[in-house]
């Protein structure tokens, strides 16, 4: 299944509830994939795109890209998400902290 030309997990498809979809809409995925507001890599090689959602009370979508960089698995809103410098061998990179977790900036 796909999302405009977008590839999707059967992982994805599966979770793509009608009710998921009412949430989250299509065109809200192919603006984050497309055109982000930031995109990170994660120390598992997968890539996590952000964009704020203004219809969504300026939530920021998430969507988690596999390795490749182009297959979609998930999509969903961040609770928490601030920006931040990072500290120690991260100290020149920028870096994002999302539930407690740490990513880098590419």
């Amino acid at each position: 299944m796909s999302i405009g030309h977008i590839r999707t997990t059967e992982y994805f498809d599966k979770k793509r509830t009608p009710e998921n979809k009412a949430l989250i809409k299509d065109e809200w995925i192919e603006e984050t994939y497309h055109s982000p507001e930031y995109r990170l890599q994660q120390k598992d090689g997968r890539y996590s795109h952000y964009s704020k959602i203004e219809e969504m009370k300026n939530q920021y979508l998430r969507l988690v890209l596999l390795r490749d960089g182009k297959t979609l698995r998930e999509a969903y809103f961040v609770k928490s998400f601030s920006r931040r410098q990072g500290a120690g061998s991260w100290q020149k990179s920028p870096e994002l902290k999302v539930q407690g977790q740490r990513y880098r900036f590419i």
